[in-house]
C-alpha cells in the first residue's frame, strides 16, 4: 500500500501541478482581464509610473489610463505648486466639466469630515483613497470643480503634494471593492512617482535659474569696458572678459591657463609692480600704476572669497591710462595758467599799495625840486623803476601750488577721548563699563581728522559688538619708539573664518542696513598711510582687541629691526614675504609655501618700521631629522656632525637688498643657530641665483653638490667656522661695527641674551688671533 501511495503522489505532482499553473495563467490572462479590465490598467499604469519623471507626462498618463480603464466620467490631476505650499495647479484633465485649463490654479475647500481624514493621512504619511457610495452625497472639494466620487491625496514626507479627483456616472457603472483596492495600490505608486517628478521639476527650475544667472553674470562680465581677469595665486589666468581678450590682442584660448605676466607683457617672471600677493595677504583692495613699454597702466587687485582648501584667486582690472595721464598733465598746466591771474591779483594787491606810495611821494618831491637839480634826475629814476615793478607784477607767469594733507602734532589721548564721547552719543552704552589704561605719550605727527575717524570706527564697532552690556578697555602706551593704542571689548567676537576678511571693503557680518563694510577698510587705509599697522585678536563669545601701532617719528618709520616669530600674525608676515619674493620672483611653486613643517620651524622677520621686508627660517636636526633637503640630496656625506641645521627661505624685498635688513637676517640666523649649539649649517639655492650663492660663499659656505627640482639647485654647507670668526680683517673692520649696530636692533625673547653672548664669543676671536700673532 505504501508503494502505491508513493506512486500516486508522484503522478499527482507530475500531472496536477502543471495543470494548476495553466489554470492560473488562463484565469489571470483571459478571464480576469475580461471581467475586470481595470486590474490590467492599474498594473500597466504602475509599471509606467516607475519610469516617468516629467510632471506633465505623469499627470497625462494617470488621467488617460484611469479614464479608459475604469470607465470614469472625468479625472483631474492636481499638484501643489513648487515654492508655494498654499497653491495647487491643474496638471491634467480628462473630460472634467470645468472652466479651468491646464496650469491654472485650483482652490480647494474640503468638508470638515474630509479635511479630518486628509489630516490623519498626512500625519500617518499614507496615500489612501476617499470615496462615496452611490447613495451618499458626492464630495464638494472646490467651487471650480464638480463634486467628486473619489479623492486620492498623494502624500509623501507628511505633506499632501497633490490630488487625483475622479467622477463616476453611477447610472452607467458602479465602483466595486476590487476597484477600490486597485486604486489604493495606484495611490501609493502615484505618490512615489509624484515625489520623483517634483524632485526633477525642482532640479529643472534650479538648473534654468542657474543657467540664467550664469548668462547674466557672463553678460555683465563681458560688458565691463575695462580688461578684467580672474587669476589664481600661481598667476594662472582662470577667466578673462571680452575687453581683456581685445586689449591684449590674443585668442581667449591663449589667455586661459597661461601665466598672466607671460600673456600680458611677455615676461618670464611675475611683474615687479604686481600687488596681487599684497591683496591676498591683507584682504584689502590694492592699486598701483606702472610704466610698461612706453605706456602707463593702472592695476587694481581684488581678493575673492573661495571655499576652504581651495586655491586662492583674485580679480585683476587693467587700464591703459597713458592718454589720461597726458591729459592730466595738460589740465594741470591749464589750471596753473588759469590761476596766474588770481595769483597776480593777490600779489598786485600786496605790492601795488607800497609802490603807489613810492610813486606818489616821488611825484610830490619831483614837483618841489628844481629841474636843474641832480635830485630831480634821481626822482625820475624812482618813478621809472616803480612803474617797471608794477608792470612786472602784472606780467607774472611763474606759478606753483601743491595740495597737501595737513599734518600736525596731535595728542593721542585727547583725540581718543573726543572719539569716545562721539561714539557714546546715540548708542545704548549706559551699561558698558569703560576702563582707561593711559600711559604718558609724546605728541605724534598725524592728520587729526583721520585719527578721529580711525578711533571712532573702532570704538563704535566695539560698543555695537557688546549690545549694550560689557567692558570697553582703552589702552595707550609707548614701547621701543612706537605708540600702541588698543581698543578691546567683551562682545560677541569674530569668527575665525572671517578674520582674514574684516579689512576687505564692503565685507560685513551685520544685518542689511546696519553696516556698509567700509569702517575697518577705512581704518586699515588710514593706518597704512601713516606707516603703521593694525592687528586684531578675537575669540567668539569672549571679545575682540584691535591694536594700532604708529612710529613716533619719521626715523622710527624707516628704522630696521628684527624679531623672532612667536604668533600667527608673525607667521602670516613670513608667508607673505615668501610668496612675494620666492613665488613672485624666484619661481617657487605656491604649494611650497606654508607647508606643515613650516609651522615648527624657527623664523626671523626683518622690519622697516612696522612693515615686514624680509625673512629667513631655520630647521634644526633636533626638531627635523632627516632635514627636509634630504628628500633631494644626500647631506650626511658632507656634514661633520648630526647636530646641524638647514637655513631655508631667505627672502628680502627688492628695495631692501644689500642693506642692513638682508645682511642682518643672514648674520642673526647664523648666530641663533650657533647659540642653539648647531655645528654644521646647510642651504640650497637655485643655481642661477648667482648673487645669493656668492653672498653665502663670502660667509664661509662651500659648494657641496647640486640636484634638480626640476630646475638646477646648488647645495652649500658651512662645515667649520665662518669667515666671521677666521678672517682677521673682516672681523675687525666688518664684524665688530656690524655687531655693534645689530645689538640694539633685534628682540628674540629668551634667545636674545644667548645671541649676544655668541656675538661676544666671536669678537673674542680677535683677541685670540692677536695672541697667536704675538707668539709668532
Amino acid at each position: 500500500m505504501s508503494q502505491l501511495a508513493t506512486i500516486l503522489g508522484i503522478v499527482t505532482v507530475i500531472i496536477i501541478h502543471p495543470m494548476r499553473n495553466m489554470l492560473a495563467f488562463f484565469v489571470d490572462t483571459i478571464i480576469i482581464p475580461k471581467r475586470h479590465p481595470y486590474q490590467a490598467t492599474i498594473k500597466n499604469l504602475s509599471q509606467k509610473l516607475t519610469t516617468i519623471v516629467d510632471l506633465k507626462e505623469l499627470g497625462e498618463e494617470v488621467v488617460k489610463n484611469l479614464s479608459s480603464g475604469l470607465k470614469t466620467e472625468w479625472v483631474v490631476f492636481a499638484v501643489k505648486q513648487i515654492n508655494d505650499n498654499d497653491r495647487f495647479l491643474m496638471i491634467a484633465n480628462s473630460k472634467c466639466p470645468t472652466k479651468l485649463k491646464v496650469d491654472d490654479p485650483i482652490t480647494f475647500s474640503f468638508p470638515q469630515y474630509v479635511d479630518e481624514k486628509l489630516q490623519r493621512l498626512r500625519r500617518e504619511n499614507v496615500s489612501s483613497i476617499l470615496n462615496v457610495s452611490p447613495d451618499e452625497q458626492k464630495m464638494q472639494v472646490s467651487a471650480q470643480l464638480p463634486p467628486a466620487d473619489v479623492l486620492i491625496p498623494l502624500v509623501f514626507r507628511k505633506q499632501i503634494a497633490g490630488y487625483i479627483l475622479i467622477g463616476y456616472d453611477y447610472t452607467k457603472s458602479l465602483i466595486t471593492e476590487i476597484e477600490v483596492e486597485a486604486l489604493e495600490i495606484l495611490a501609493a505608486q502615484s505618490s512615489l512617482s509624484l515625489e520623483n517628478a517634483l524632485s526633477f521639476e525642482k532640479l529643472r527650475i534650479q538648473g534654468n535659474e542657474l543657467t540664467m544667472s550664469k548668462n547674466k553674470l557672463e553678460a555683465i562680465f563681458n560688458g565691463i569696458a575695462s580688461p578684467v581677469c580672474l587669476i589664481d595665486i600661481d598667476y594662472t589666468i582662470q577667466e578673462a572678459n571680452s575687453a581683456a581678450v581685445t586689449f591684449f590682442g590674443n585668442n581667449k584660448k591663449d589667455l586661459i591657463g597661461n601665466k598672466c605676466y607671460r600673456a600680458f607683457f611677455h615676461r618670464t617672471r611675475p611683474c615687479p609692480f604686481c600687488k596681487a600677493l599684497d591683496c591676498h595677504h591683507s584682504g584689502v583692495v590694492q592699486e598701483t600704476e606702472a610704466d610698461v613699454s612706453d605706456k602707463i597702466y593702472s592695476f587694481q587687485y581684488h581678493n575673492v572669497l573661495v571655499p576652504e582648501n581651495s586655491k586662492s584667486v583674485f580679480i585683476e582690472i587693467i587700464n591703459d591710462i597713458t592718454e589720461q595721464k597726458h591729459l592730466q598733465e595738460e589740465l594741470v598746466r591749464t589750471e596753473k595758467m588759469a590761476g596766474i591771474g588770481t595769483l597776480a591779483a593777490g600779489i598786485a594787491h600786496e605790492l601795488n599799495n607800497p609802490l603807489a606810495g613810492i610813486s606818489g611821494t616821488a611825484e610830490i618831491m619831483l614837483s618841489e625840486v628844481p629841474q636843474d637839480s641832480e635830485h630831480h634826475e634821481y626822482l625820475e629814476d624812482i618813478l621809472s623803476y616803480s612803474k617797471t615793478a608794477a608792470d612786472v607784477i602784472k606780467e607774472l607767469s611763474i606759478y606753483s601750488r601743491k595740495e597737501v594733507r595737513e599734518i600736525q602734532e596731535v595728542e593721542i589721548v585727547k583725540i581718543l577721548e573726543f572719539s569716545l564721547r562721539l561714539a557714546t552719543r546715540g548708542i545704548d552704552s549706559q551699561n558698558i563699563t569703560i576702563k582707561r589704561n593711559y600711559h604718558a605719550l609724546p605728541f605724534i605727527e598725524a592728520n587729526e581728522g583721520e585719527m578721529q575717524q580711525l578711533f571712532l570706527n573702532l570704538i563704535v564697532n566695539a560698543i555695537q559688538a557688546m549690545e549694550g552690556n560689557g567692558t570697553l578697555t582703552l589702552t595707550c602706551m609707548e614701547k621701543d619708539g612706537f605708540v600702541f593704542i588698543k581698543v578691546a571689548d567683551t562682545g560677541c567676537g569674530i569668527a575665525e573664518e572671517n578674520l582674514n576678511q574684516i579689512f576687505t571693503p564692503f565685507f560685513t557680518t551685520k544685518a542689511p542696513g546696519t553696516g556698509t563694510g567700509l569702517g575697518l577698510s577705512n581704518c586699515y587705509g588710514i593706518v597704512e598711510k601713516m606707516g603703521g599697522r593694525i592687528r586684531v585678536k578675537s575669540e567668539e563669545h569672549v571679545g575682540s582687541e584691535f591694536t594700532t601701532i604708529f612710529p613716533l617719528s619719521e626715523a622710527g618709520r624707516d628704522a630696521i629691526h628684527f624679531s623672532l616669530v612667536t604668533d600667527q600674525a608673525g607667521l602670516n608676515d613670513v608667508f607673505f614675504i615668501q610668496r612675494k619674493v620666492l613665488v613672485g620672483e624666484k619661481g617657487y611653486m605656491e604649494e611650497t609655501i606654508h607647508r606643515p613643517e613650516d609651522e615648527k620651524a624657527t623664523h626671523i622677520l626683518a622690519f622697516k618700521g612696522l612693515q615686514p621686508v624680509g625673512t629667513v627660517s631655520l630647521m634644526t636636526s633636533e626638531v627635523f631629522w632627516p632635514l627636509p633637503i634630504s628628500k633631494y640630496f644626500d647631506i650626511e656625506s658632507c656634514l661633520h656632525s648630526r647636530n646641524c641645521s638647514e637655513i631655508i627661505r631667505l627672502a628680502v624685498l627688492p628695495e631692501m637688498r644689500n642693506t642692513t635688513a638682508s645682511i642682518g637676517l643672514l648674520i642673526l640666523i647664523f648666530l641663533l643657530a650657533r647659540s642653539k649649539g648647531v655645528e654644521n649649517l646647510i642651504i640650497d639655492v637655485f643655481a642661477d641665483d648667482e648673487k645669493t650663492i656668492k653672498l653665502y660663499k663670502k660667509f664661509g659656505f662651500i659648494e657641496v653638490g647640486t640636484y634638480n627640482s626640476p630646475d638646477a639647485v646648488t647645495v652649500l654647507a658651512l662645515q667649520n667656522k665662518s669667515t666671521l670668526e677666521t678672517d682677521q680683517s673682516q672681523l675687525r673692520h666688518f664684524v665688530k661695527p656690524l655687531f655693534k649696530r645689530l645689538r640694539t636692533m633685534f628682540d628674540f625673547g629668551d634667545y636674545t641674551q644667548l645671541v649676544l653672548e655668541e656675538m661676544d664669543r666671536i669678537l673674542s676671536e680677535d683677541v685670540e688671533i692677536e695672541k697667536d700673532e704675538m707668539s709668532v
